[in-house]
């Protein structure tokens, strides 16, 4: 990052009176590096959209406000929101965490979830990151604005990599002077003088966070009237920005940004929408809309994304939700055992547990290991479960259908890719390739070059070396 690239209000070398500009280290291993004191947080419109039109700035805005306005309230969520919910939760985990280079897939969390004993470092910080969610979206539910303080922040950025074994540094620890990796840059690909943005030198860190911290439990912000205050959207977009320009901790700044819309949401009533999926699938949108916020004050290319991605986002969790309601009539039809029997009882629960083995039906209907057994088989040999732990004791069973849409690309029909489960239990086991993946047994779709979505619909689904070592079908990489 070059001191010429940034705002001429931001070019201006830092003092405390005025509190923010560019400053560089003592440190010689930096000393032709400027770091970035951000400027205060806007509190109306003005300040952030001058030279912005009016008609513009409607059509930006009434793009997000029509999918919050669409959103359940959530005083309103029934049992089945908060199960779908949970399902959903993972979906984002993953996706969120894949951003960070922490890579662990839907059945893989959904297997530490139901006793797995040994999950990778990468599955436990997703596991994390969902727990943490979890507990998030309760104390909301209980505590509205008290919970927002210096600790949750903390806590949720321990509860993500505490148990990431890459993790470098003290979990739930913000930056600071004579810290672990005190010193933070974005981008460059870990070289420093390729940076595109380094945040504000570590000593600002505590009071920069508070101030965050202050704005968003301040809600005369909501109050857009006479031109004060700030909508909604528009505080997402601006929050999630300053959070990612602070950078507070060492890593797994991203994750923890990306919960802040969710608490945005659910503190001004609104069941949550999950972003990371659209995120994940466009990735360059989102980091030009940062830089530009980060470098240049321009708050709107970022906030023009981010209606894009609740738009999209609303409907893929709409379709989600579809089809996930829908499963329970279609195992429903594809049983044939009495009513009340240990297998016509499991099938409840196998949205809240789609990784289920014979201690968790135990558990969950009181009946015998033998019971518990030859329900399972008995789904199994309906097509309903799948097992996949190839062992002969302990075994695991995946409802695959449920996997399959919480993994399948953004932007795929979630029907396709169960006519495709269909198609494929009609065709002889001999004739069906078989693949181990380190454990995994997640249904992998291809997902095309960078992201982009497989060129053939529904999705190829893969096998083999595309799924071991590239994750792309051969009619989507020309070099295959």
């Amino acid at each position: 990052m070059k001191r010429d690239d940034l705002h001429p209000d931001l070019q201006i070398e830092y003092d405390d009176n005025r509190g923010y500009g560019v400053e560089k280290l003592p440190d010689p291993a930096y000393q032709h590096m400027w770091f970035v004191v951000p400027k205060p947080l806007p509190r109306s419109m003005k300040e952030i959209f001058s030279g912005v039109s009016t008609q513009e700035l409607h059509r930006v805005l009434g793009r997000s406000n029509r999918v919050l306005n669409s959103l359940k309230p959530l005083s309103e969520m029934t049992k089945l929101d908060s199960l779908i919910a949970r399902l959903i939760i993972r979906q984002e985990a993953v996706a969120s965490s894949r951003m960070e280079g922490t890579n662990a897939t839907i059945d893989e969390v959904f297997s530490a979830g139901a006793g797995d004993s040994n999950p990778s470092g990468d599955v436990r910080s997703v596991v994390g990151y969902a727990k943490a969610m979890e507990q998030l979206i309760a104390s909301i539910h209980e505590n509205q604005y008290e919970t927002l303080d210096t600790a949750l922040f903390k806590n949720l950025h321990r509860a993500i990599v505490e148990g990431d074994d890459s993790f470098v540094g003290i979990p739930g620890e913000f930056r600071h002077p004579g810290g672990i990796r005190e010193v933070v840059f974005i981008g460059g690909l870990g070289r420093k003088e390729n940076s595109t943005y380094n945040p504000a030198p570590s000593k600002h860190v505590a009071r920069l966070m508070a101030d965050f911290i202050a704005w968003l439990k301040d809600e005369e912000l909501q109050n857009v009237i006479l031109g004060e205050g700030l909508p909604l959207p528009v505080r997402m977009a601006v929050g999630h920005a300053y959070f990612e320009t602070i950078h507070p901790f060492p890593d797994g700044n991203g994750r923890v940004g990306r919960m802040i819309w969710p608490i945005q949401m659910m503190l001004e009533g609104k069941a949550p929408l999950h972003l990371s999926r659209f995120i994940d699938a466009h990735k360059d949108g989102y980091y030009e809309g940062l830089k530009a916020w980060q470098q240049k004050l321009k708050i709107m290319p970022f906030l023009e994304y981010l209606g894009e991605a609740m738009e999209e986002s609303l409907r893929e969790t709409t379709e989600t939700r579809k089809a996930i309601e829908m499963l329970p009539e279609r195992w429903q039809g594809k049983l044939s055992v009495k009513k009340g029997s240990a297998a016509s009882r499991i099938l409840p629960h196998l949205m809240e547990h789609p990784i289920m083995s014979a201690e968790d039906v135990i558990r969950l209907l009181n009946v015998s290991l033998p019971a518990a057994t030859g329900a399972l088989k008995q789904l199994a040999q309906a097509g309903i479960l799948k097992e996949k732990s190839g062992r002969q004791r302990k075994q695991k069973y995946a409802a695959e259908d449920v996997l399959s849409i919480l993994s399948r690309p953004f932007g795929s029909d979630p029907n396709d890719i169960l006519s495709l489960l269909d198609r494929e239990s009609t065709v002889p086991k001999r004739a069906i390739a078989s693949v181990k993946d380190q454990g995994s047994v997640d249904v992998i779709f291809c997902q095309g070059l960078d992201g982009r979505g497989c060129r053939q619909v529904p999705p190829v689904r893969l096998r083999g070396a595309s799924r071991r070592k590239r994750g792309v079908c051969s009619l989507c990489d020309p070099a295959k």
